[in-house]
């Protein structure tokens, strides 16, 4: 080994001190070159050798150490891996153990979670069953609503024809106004004819009645004192069957009061027709009169009015009968102009 590094090593390193060559020494000449060369050569080599050895030693002496540091670390080693494959067998036990009461922890809860599980399907089938009945109550509700919509829409296309209906008859309505008031406007001006015809007639009636008044005033008047002086004689006086008068009455005599007190009583209710204000007072005092004595049987007649009376009804009526067509016409237009402000 000490040769193969002698031949393969080329010193690099400076020699030792104790083997160089001394400072003051002399090279040889130029002339011994040939006789010193192998000196040389041979001189190195053992140099050579000598460095070789004491590295080799060297060396030796390093491995030699690192060989007892491996092994004490190889010991120690050992010792560290028993210490560990130990602990690994404690650590192995305790890990198995919880393993297994981690399975039974894990079986435990996964029992719990099925139970749970189980329970939550449970109301969950309920819930779905719950949604499920309110679906179909829904969907019928829907239904329902659908059709009520569709009875709807049927309803409002028919009161959208009803409405069309109605426009057109509003408009016939309109136009049947229009009509109306041209009639209503002639009405107007028949009745404002009739009326001043009418105020006419009674003018006429009132001028007539006026002279009736006047005449039958007279005449009432005339007859009323003839009248009261009969009865007056009568009440008092009697006719003997010789021809002499004398006091006292008979039962010819009550008839011809009696007849005499109805013939009174028209001529007052002639008055009373009439009622003129000047004959108010003597119709009265006429009336006084023939109620002195008991009366008997009493013709109750009344006479029929007077020709001015009777235009003047006749005329009132017709204004009347006017007006009672102005207001039917009036309510027929208010009506039709209320259907069509509604439509």
């Amino acid at each position: 080994m000490a040769s193969v590094q002698s031949n393969s090593w080329e010193p690099r390193t400076p020699l030792p001190t104790s083997e160089r060559a001394p400072e003051n020494w002399a090279w040889p000449s130029t002339d011994d070159d040939g006789k010193l060369l192998p000196l040389l050569e041979t001189h190195e080599e053992l140099l050579v050798r000598a460095v070789a050895d004491s590295m080799t030693e060297a060396l030796q002496r390093e491995l030699t150490a690192s060989v007892l540091k491996l092994q004490a670390a190889t010991a120690q080693a050992h010792e560290t891996i028993h210490g560990l494959q130990q602990q690994i067998s404690s650590f192995h036990s305790k890990a198995t153990a919880r393993v297994v009461d981690h399975q039974v922890q894990m079986q435990a809860v996964a029992e719990s979670a099925r139970q749970h599980a189980r329970r939550e399907m449970a109301v969950m089938q309920e819930h779905i069953e719950q949604l499920q009945t309110a679906l179909s109550a829904s969907r019928s509700e829907a239904e329902q609503a659908r059709s009520e919509a569709e009875q709807a829409r049927s309803k409002a296309v028919q009161a959208r024809s009803e409405a069309v209906q109605a426009r057109s008859e509003a408009v016939e309505a309109r136009r049947e106004v229009v009509q109306a008031r041209r009639e209503a406007v002639q009405a107007r001006s028949k009745a404002v004819q009739a009326h001043s015809g009418v105020e006419q007639a009674r003018s006429r009636a009132v001028q007539a009645r006026g002279k009736a008044v006047q005449a039958r005033s007279s005449e009432a008047e005339r007859a009323c004192s003839e009248a009261a002086m009969q009865l007056k004689t009568v009440q008092f006086m009697r006719v003997k069957p010789n021809g002499d008068l004398e006091w006292g009455t008979t039962e010819e005599d009550s008839e011809d009061v009696e007849m005499l007190r109805a013939r009174c009583e028209v001529l007052r209710c002639m008055l009373e027709c009439t009622r003129p204000p000047q004959m108010a007072a003597k119709s009265n005092a006429f009336k006084a009169a023939a109620q002195g004595r008991p009366s008997g049987k009493r013709v109750e007649t009344r006479s029929a009015a007077d020709t001015g009376r009777v235009k003047n009804a006749v005329a009132e009526s017709v204004h009347q009968r006017a007006q009672r067509e102005m207001v039917v016409l009036q309510e027929r237009i208010d009506q039709m102009r209320t259907a069509y402000s509604t439509s």
